[in-house]
């Protein structure tokens, strides 16, 4: 994997499904869709940084 992108572990808001998530490192937000119940989800790095994200819809 390229140094650019970073795997995270999200929870669904839905479900609560971990999954892995795939971003840039310059990515802010990233909208992605549960394999479990197929609802998507954006969430949003917080300031204290890359490891930190919250949900900030659930759709």
């Amino acid at each position: 994997m390229s140094k650019h992108y970073v795997l995270r572990t999200l929870l669904c808001p839905s479900c609560g499904h971990a999954q892995e998530i795939k971003f840039k490192l310059s990515e802010v937000q990233v909208v992605e869709r549960c394999e479990a119940c197929g609802k998507v989800a954006r969430f949003e790095r917080v300031p204290l940084g890359a490891d930190s994200w919250n949900v900030i819809c659930g759709q």
